[in-house]
């Protein structure tokens, strides 16, 4: 199984989407809410579907099931202020989802946005990367 985070996104859903149709069982983790995500995904044929909350656990106990995890999912809206959240959804979460992988020894692709970031300067919207030490 390979799991998609932001799997249910516009480039998420159709990588999950070509998984599929290559016989490879998908699991998704995104946020819905009430968006109209779940139209995205409405024909897949997921295996299952994640809340990013409770990533770290779904792993731990799936990790003999997963061949890889391809990483998709960040805010990227360049327009985002909410440092707070900035943090939560594209740093610590992806932090945390390589730090869990590396212990299970499963393969993880990370999409650049996906990539641990930080705003720089939260009024003029822009961002830079966080180098690892």
């Amino acid at each position: 199984m390979i799991l998609v985070t932001g799997g249910a996104g516009f480039i998420g859903s159709n990588i999950a989407a070509q998984l599929n149709a290559h016989s490879e069982r998908v699991a998704i983790c995104d946020h819905f809410g009430s968006t109209a995500k779940w139209k995205n995904i409405a024909k897949l044929n997921p295996e299952d579907v994640i809340n990013p909350q409770e990533l770290a656990w779904w792993i731990e106990a799936h990790k003999t099931r997963l061949k890889a995890i391809i990483h998709m999912g960040a805010i990227s809206a360049t327009t985002e202020t909410d440092v707070d959240l900035i943090l939560r959804e594209n740093y610590r979460l992806s932090r945390s989802l390589w730090d869990a992988c590396a212990l299970a020894g499963i393969p993880v692709v990370i999409n650049d946005i996906a990539a641990p970031r930080l705003p720089c300067d939260p009024s003029a919207n822009c961002r830079r990367r966080l180098h690892a030490e």
